[in-house]
């Protein structure tokens, strides 16, 4: 079993130290509780830690302020790393501190009652470090998702009116307004339209 401690960095127990020789305890704000926290942000039965083939983890029991592992929150059984701050609400953190393993194991526990401990399934389990890694692999997954997909043309994302609209606006600009805008600069309107013209009015061109 691997023993460890707690040390209470911050809030109602700030600098005291719990070494833990029991297999599992509980910490909440019940008097019950292995260990007390006499804290409104504290929930009565806050959360558990306990061994498993000499492992520390970590379960939140439904508190109502959460629990945080390096100031992650946790929904799961979550594995604990020598030096994590576990969070209990918003006033307290504890450090756990993981002892050396003595290579002996205690004679009243076999080892078909640690197989049997309540440990959830492995896939249930989630390792601290890996908490923000998971949102960035989701994220950076959903990014090389969107990259591949191909850019719809302009276009095709258009209604068939809009598009309608768009070819007689360029036919209207580059049959009717741009021949207007070259023949009033050069003056050439009787040179091109004198029969027009003259027709409306005899002798207004030469």
């Amino acid at each position: 079993m691997a023993n460890y401690k707690l040390v209470f960095r911050s809030g109602t127990l700030t600098g005291k130290e719990e070494q833990i020789v029991n297999e599992e305890i509980r910490i909440g704000r019940d008097p019950s509780c292995d260990i007390t926290i006499d804290d409104v942000q504290i929930s009565r039965n806050h959360v558990r830690l306990f061994n498993k083939e000499d492992n520390i983890y970590l379960e939140d029991l439904n508190s109502t302020n959460g629990t945080f592992i390096n100031g992650k929150r946790i929904t799961r059984v979550a594995q604990l790393n020598n030096g994590d701050l576990i969070s209990l609400g918003e006033n307290n953190v504890v450090e756990i501190s993981i002892l050396p393993i003595e290579n002996k194991t205690r004679p009243d526990q076999s080892s078909e009652e640690i197989a049997n401990h309540d440990l959830p399934e492995e896939s249930e389990i989630i390792v601290p470090n890996q908490l923000v890694a998971e949102d960035s692999k989701y994220t950076s997954e959903s990014s090389r998702r969107k990259q591949k997909q191909p850019a719809k043309k302009f276009l095709s994302t258009l209604p068939t009116w809009a598009v309608i609209l768009f070819i007689a606006i360029g036919f209207f600009i580059l049959f009717c307004l741009i021949p207007f805008i070259i023949i009033e600069v050069t003056n050439q309107w009787c040179n091109l339209f004198s029969g027009f013209f003259n027709a409306i009015s005899p002798g207004i061109c030469p």
